[in-house]
């Protein structure tokens, strides 16, 4: 069994940090302070492998610090000088059915979640689907679905998020692949019964928690969202709301808000839905009009819109509709809580961290590569995609430490110092091979060697330096 890599990686590169280097600093002390390479794993060590699988979640966590795409770019990086493990070792951690990822993104977020703030912002939980486009249709249970994006049908994968805000930031908390099945009974989830034949295929065992994704992949989007909040909720997560768009706001939502001892917060529908409003069956445009008609709409300055607010019942569930438009003309929008103690204001204010997570998403698939795993292992892409959420949570973590303008400029300035970092190592391993090579030709011992050029005076170290630099940066 090799030595643990992590503690003597963090140890090296500290070395090469200097006041102003604070972008990679910063995430690299909060890797450090989350114990990652500490944390209980959960399964039993492969037999052929020297590696704890704390080190390999750790070596994965670091490709976006320094700019590597995926296992092939790792090869031949200054990560793999320093931790050596080989590419082989790194695609049996991640295609791993027995590996319980969800489990571990959970235990990596609650050590993150312990430096949330606890004042009286709202903590929230949003839920909501993106798109994960694929570029082949032999990945494992890949197929059609409809991109509300481009509003067409693509080859790729659903996945519904569980995002949580905690009052100051957005951490990814969960999240569940699906598949669409498609109405075509000729063309299941949109492919020809060849295309399906020729897709990778992969035998689980049953409980495992590779095969529970699996299971997870034909699950309707309402139910597969009240499993998301219901485990938060059983994982001692604590939370205000529940903000969902449209698509989740739905009996059992509220149902399941409620049973969480939380309120749901989302934008209703504008539809056939009978609400009770003053002992009469109504629709919400039927709701809105006599709010109008009574002149209990108005002008709110604050928001910039007009607003009306109506206590209604369903199924036997107090609620508040809040209705919003822009301009006169405009049509009317509502949203539906059942914290009936809120006001327009209020409510509105707190529906729009659910864009928060829409952010994570264009950050996601931007700087960690969210959702764009091109690997045919099923259970690599469920890797895959758990370890870009806890990279973005990393990250986020970090820009508020350092109170970055954006994520996107810490992971940009973080990147910049890591490729420093890489080319100083590159610099120091040049240096190393030729010191001992003219150690062997004039036969003087390496170490006196290296006492005699540290005893060289500063003019002269850094005029030799400075030609290694010039060697390495000519080269690169």
């Amino acid at each position: 069994m090799l030595q643990s890599k992590s503690t003597k990686y963090f140890s090296e590169i500290s070395s090469f940090f200097s006041s102003e280097e604070k972008s990679l600093e910063t995430i690299i002390k909060v890797i450090k302070g989350l114990n990652i390479n500490r944390l209980k794993i959960g399964i039993e060590e492969f037999p052929q492998s020297s590696y704890r699988k704390s080190d390999l979640l750790l070596l994965c966590l670091l490709f976006p610090v320094f700019a590597i795409e995926n296992v092939r770019r790792y090869i031949g990086s200054s990560l793999q000088v320093s931790f050596l493990s080989e590419k082989d070792t790194l695609y049996r951690f991640k295609n791993n059915p027995l590996f319980d990822w969800r489990s571990i993104l959970y235990k990596v977020n609650r050590r993150i979640l312990s430096h949330a703030v606890n004042d009286d912002s709202p903590k929230c939980l949003i839920v909501d689907d993106t798109d994960f486009l694929k570029s082949g249709k032999k990945i494992e249970h890949v197929g059609r679905i409809f991109s509300h994006t481009s509003k067409g049908s693509q080859i790729g994968i659903k996945a519904l998020v569980l995002g949580y805000w905690d009052g100051k930031s957005f951490f990814g908390l969960d999240f569940s692949l699906k598949k669409e099945q498609g109405k075509n009974e000729d063309r299941p989830f949109g492919l020809t019964k060849k295309e399906l034949k020729a897709q990778f295929k992969k035998k689980r065992v049953s409980l495992t928690p590779g095969k529970q994704r699996v299971d997870e992949l034909l699950l309707n989007k309402i139910d597969n969202g009240v499993s998301l909040i219901t485990r938060a909720y059983k994982k001692a997560i604590k939370f205000d709301y529940v903000l969902t768009d449209s698509w989740f706001v739905c009996e059992k939502f509220i149902q399941v808000a409620l049973s969480c001892k939380s309120n749901l917060l989302g934008m209703a529908k504008m539809g056939i839905t009978l609400y009770c409003y003053n002992d009469k069956q109504l629709k919400a445009p039927q709701i809105i009009k006599s709010l109008v008609r009574d002149k209990k709409s108005k002008w709110v300055k604050c928001l910039g819109m007009y607003a009306a607010e109506a206590r209604v019942t369903y199924n036997d569930v107090p609620l508040k509709l809040f209705f919003f438009k822009s301009s006169i003309k405009g049509k009317w929008h509502v949203i539906l809580t059942t914290d009936c103690s809120l006001k327009a204001v209020r409510a509105y204010q707190i529906y729009s961290i659910r864009w928060s997570i829409e952010v994570f998403f264009k950050e996601g698939k931007q700087h960690f590569k969210l959702g764009k795993s091109q690997s045919r292992d099923f259970d690599a892409q469920i890797a895959d995609t758990s370890l870009s959420m806890i990279q973005y949570n990393i990250f986020s973590l970090a820009k508020r430490i350092e109170a970055y303008e954006t994520l996107g400029g810490l992971f940009e300035e973080t990147q910049k110092k890591a490729l420093e970092l890489t080319l100083w190592q590159r610099i120091w391993e040049l240096f190393m091979e030729i010191s001992s090579l003219l150690a062997e030709t004039f036969e003087i011992e390496p170490n006196e060697f290296m006492i005699k050029i540290l005893a060289m005076e500063n003019q002269r170290q850094n005029k030799l330096i400075s030609i290694f630099q010039r060697t390495v940066s000519n080269a690169a």
